[in-house]
């Protein structure tokens, strides 16, 4: 498998894991009532306790690793198919995931400015995708 193949599967496990830390905020698993909401059918609503402000941001962080995630696969994806998979690519798609995990946590973190700049970092990853694409 390719550089680029790995950070493609590495950034599908990131945002699988992403989806759990937020599961795990939301419902606060770590209380017996939060595993059982979290672990239940979610028939009544009324259970589930109101939302942290950790637990809010983790939701933003995850839908955006999402949203993110998406353009990545289908860049890295299209370059493999492609036949484009240098080392360009895979530089870019290394930038990319390493930036992501930095993204992740200072979001969950709450700082604002710098994870602004390291959000900027991981598009420059899929910039040099594109690139090479190009």
């Amino acid at each position: 498998m390719t550089a680029t193949l790995t950070y493609v599967v590495y950034s599908a496990i990131l945002t699988w894991m992403s989806y759990i830390v937020g599961s795990t905020t939301r419902n606060r698993l770590w209380t017996l009532k939060g595993y059982m909401i979290g672990m239940g059918n979610r028939d009544d609503r009324d259970t589930t306790a109101p939302p942290t402000t950790l637990s809010r941001r983790v939701d933003r962080a995850t839908t955006n690793q999402i949203e993110s995630f998406i353009t990545f696969a289908a860049l890295a994806l299209t370059a493999h198919a492609a036949g484009v998979d240098n080392e360009q690519v895979a530089m870019g798609a290394m930038i990319y995931f390493w930036a992501r995990v930095g993204y992740l946590l200072l979001y969950y973190a709450g700082v604002p400015y710098v994870r602004t700049v390291v959000w900027f970092v991981s598009v420059w990853g899929q910039i040099m995708i594109i690139k090479a694409l190009i």
